[in-house]
């Protein structure tokens, strides 16, 4: 029974290994075929290779003149555009300066025409022109005398000016901090000696034996010190008065 079974085994085996050796035959076969078939195609593909560079080549070439083309267009667009603006600004140009001659030319024709008025309106009335002559020379003498006495005026004025700048630069002395040489600002008093300074020359923290330093007397004898309120007031109208004065005076001198 078992020497039946493999006897099976045996020619199931040897069916199959006919059946793989008619298929290794089969695929040899068609082995052959493909090779005379790549055999056959393979100078074809010669070719087309070939082919296929002579096109890339000619492509190439192709390509560097086409770049070469697109550049002088390129440029030849920019050079017309440059041109067509010149054109446009040139025509622009042209429009304004028509414009501005139509405009003058229709000044012109009115100018004309009042002057044609005026010449008809002379011949017919001269004797008005005459009048108008002799008024205005009297209106010219008048104005010749107004300007006369304008000038004197103005004159007599800036002089008066001046005084009163020299006047406010020599009471200047009367306003000066003699500490910091300036206009005196919020100033102050010292007691018992009277001397004025600005409120930030003072400097109360040096003391001595109860007294602060005084920089007028250049000894400690300042007490106590007193607002000088109306010194204040009078020094910031002084200002006003000094600004106000140098103003005019380089108003007067411009005109």
């Amino acid at each position: 029974e078992a020497a039946a079974e493999l006897n099976g085994l045996l020619q199931r085996n040897s069916a199959q290994l006919a059946q793989l050796q008619a298929d290794l035959a089969t695929l040899q076969a068609k082995r052959a075929e493909l090779e005379q078939a790549l055999a056959e195609a393979a100078p074809r593909a010669d070719a087309l290779q070939a082919k296929l560079s002579r096109t890339e080549q000619e492509y190439q070439v192709y390509m560097v003149e086409a770049e070469g083309t697109i550049r002088n267009l390129k440029e030849h667009s920019e050079r017309l555009q440059g041109q067509l603006s010149d054109c446009i600004s040139r025509l622009q140009s042209f429009e304004s300066r028509l414009a501005a001659s139509q405009t003058v030319a229709s000044q012109l024709s009115a100018a004309n025409k009042k002057i044609a008025e005026l010449q008809l309106k002379a011949l017919e009335d001269e004797s008005t022109m005459n009048s108008l002559r002799i008024a205005q020379a009297e209106k010219d003498a008048k104005l010749s005398e107004e300007s006369a006495r304008l000038k004197a005026l103005r004159h007599g004025t800036e002089l008066a000016v001046r005084k009163l700048v020299a006047a406010e630069e020599a009471c200047e002395s009367g306003y000066t901090c003699p500490s910091c040489l300036t206009i005196l600002n919020k100033p102050v008093t010292c007691m018992p000696c009277g001397h004025t300074f600005c409120s930030g020359c003072l400097d109360l923290k040096d003391v001595s034996g109860g007294l602060a330093f005084c920089p007028e007397c250049n000894e400690h004898t300042v007490r106590t010190t007193v607002g000088a309120q109306t010194l204040d007031l009078l020094s910031g109208k002084f200002i006003y008065r000094k600004q106000v004065l140098g103003d005019l005076l380089e108003e007067m001198r411009r005109t």
